[in-house]
C-alpha cells in the first residue's frame, strides 16, 4: 500500500514537473515583455547610411551659405550707411559726408555745418550732431578692391569724401568690394537721387 502511494505521488511530482516544463515556454512567448528588443546589423547599417547621405547633402550647402554670410552683412551695412547720409542730410538741411578709409576699411557718416541751398543750416555741435554718426568696419572676410568719388579712384588714398545733399542728390559714388570666396559688389548712389544700391559682379 505504501508502495503504490510512493509510486502514484512520484509520478504526481514528475507530471507537474512536467507539465510546468510545457508551459513554461509558453508562458514566456505569451508574455510580451519578456521578448528581447533590439536592432539588427542590417537595421544599423541602413540608419548609418542615411545618416551619411543627409550629411553628404547639408554639409556643403552650410558651407556655401558660411561663405556668403560675410558678403551680405557688408552689403547691408555699406547701404544703410548711404541711405542713412543721404536722409540725414535732407532731415537736416546740410550737407552730410561720408568718410571712408580704404587702408583700414572703415566708413563714416559725418554731419557738417555746411547749409544747402535754400537751408538755414545745422549747428553740428553737440547731440544733434551725433545722431547722424554711423560707423561700419568691414568684415575681415571682405576687402575694398576700388573706389571711386565723382569717377577718381581713391583705392590707395587715406581718405575719400562723398557728400550728400539736402534736396536728396549726391556725389558720384562707387565702392568694389571682394570676399575671400571670390564674391565681388558693386556699391554705388545715384547722384540724381542720391539713392544706394548694388550689383553683383560675378
Amino acid at each position: 500500500m505504501k508502495t503504490r502511494q510512493m509510486r502514484s505521488a512520484e509520478c504526481g511530482v514528475r507530471n507537474g514537473l512536467c507539465h510546468s516544463a510545457l508551459r513554461a515556454p509558453h508562458s514566456k512567448l505569451g508574455n510580451p515583455r519578456s521578448w528581447r528588443s533590439g536592432f539588427t546589423l542590417i537595421e544599423m547599417m541602413m540608419v548609418i547610411g542615411l545618416i551619411a547621405i543627409i550629411l553628404t547633402i547639408g554639409i556643403p550647402s552650410f558651407v556655401r551659405a558660411q561663405n556668403k554670410g560675410p558678403m551680405r552683412t557688408v552689403t547691408s551695412e555699406l547701404l544703410e550707411a548711404l541711405n542713412t547720409a543721404r536722409a540725414q542730410a535732407i532731415i537736416r538741411g546740410v550737407v552730410v559726408e561720408l568718410h571712408v578709409n580704404p587702408q583700414e576699411y572703415t566708413f563714416d557718416v559725418r554731419a557738417t555745418t555746411v547749409a544747402t541751398e535754400g537751408s538755414s543750416g545745422s549747428s553740428a555741435g553737440g547731440a544733434d550732431q551725433r545722431r547722424g554718426f554711423f560707423h561700419v568696419q568691414l568684415h575681415e572676410d571682405v576687402g575694398i578692391e576700388d573706389i571711386f568719388v565723382n569717377f577718381k579712384s581713391f583705392k590707395d588714398s587715406e581718405l575719400a569724401v562723398t557728400r550728400f545733399f539736402s534736396n536728396g542728390t549726391a556725389e558720384e559714388f562707387t565702392v568694389i568690394v571682394r570676399s575671400l570666396s571670390g564674391e565681388v559688389r558693386r556699391i554705388f548712389v545715384d547722384p540724381i537721387t542720391g539713392r544706394a544700391d548694388f550689383a553683383r559682379l560675378n
